[in-house]
């Protein structure tokens, strides 16, 4: 992988964590860092794709957790925010945390640190809105259903506090922007990709 290699990756948050391990076990500067859809935007560059690995992923975390576990949160909710080049932000932020930034980044750092809490914040605000006003309905066979859009990625932080909300009650939320969802049945989450599943439950 040379130095104008761009990663590719599924989306996912673990494909992006995936990515983070292949930059470091290559040891290479990066153009960029970019989901799957919105290709490269380095017409010379040289794309790599990078399979999702949850094992990959756990010791990226791992790592980060050990190192300082008050980045774990600024780190997913910035994520989140799905903002344009937040990975590449996210990226020399880890190099910062691991040890193994270079000089120049050290440069930037302080204005990365407060442009990431800036998105944390702003994804946090996005949450407790969701968790204040999204409105479910009671289907005929009693599962609560509701369909959202909200501004950043935020439905995947949402089940802990549906899940009290409801209890043992079995529920449904869709993400519509996104065409991603959370089911709960009988204390069971599984998170969805694709309006086929949530297509039967909302």
């Amino acid at each position: 992988m040379d130095t104008s290699t761009t990663l590719v990756y599924d989306g996912s948050f673990n494909g992006f964590l995936s990515c983070i391990y292949t930059a470091f076990e290559r040891k290479n500067k990066l153009t960029s860092i970019t989901k799957s859809d919105r290709g490269t935007q380095d017409l010379f560059g040289k794309e790599h794709y990078v399979a999702t690995d949850i094992v990959l992923a756990k010791l990226v975390w791992n790592g980060i957790s050990q190192k300082k576990p008050a980045a774990i949160k600024t780190i997913y909710f910035a994520f989140l925010s799905e903002s344009e080049g937040v990975e590449m932000l996210i990226y020399a932020y880890i190099r910062h945390i691991m040890n193994v930034a270079r000089p120049d980044e050290f440069v930037v750092l302080h204005q990365i640190e407060l442009t990431l809490s800036q998105l944390e914040e702003k994804v946090a605000k996005e949450k407790r809105r969701m968790e204040a006003f999204v409105s479910f309905q009671l289907r005929e066979d009693q599962v609560y259903v509701a369909e959202v859009k909200p501004k950043y990625n935020v439905v995947p932080l949402l089940s802990k506090h549906i899940k009290t909300l409801f209890k043992a009650k079995d529920w449904r939320i869709y993400d519509a922007k996104r065409n991603i969802g959370i089911a709960c049945t009988q204390g069971q989450l599984e998170f969805t990709s694709g309006h086929e599943k949530m297509s039967e439950a909302v």
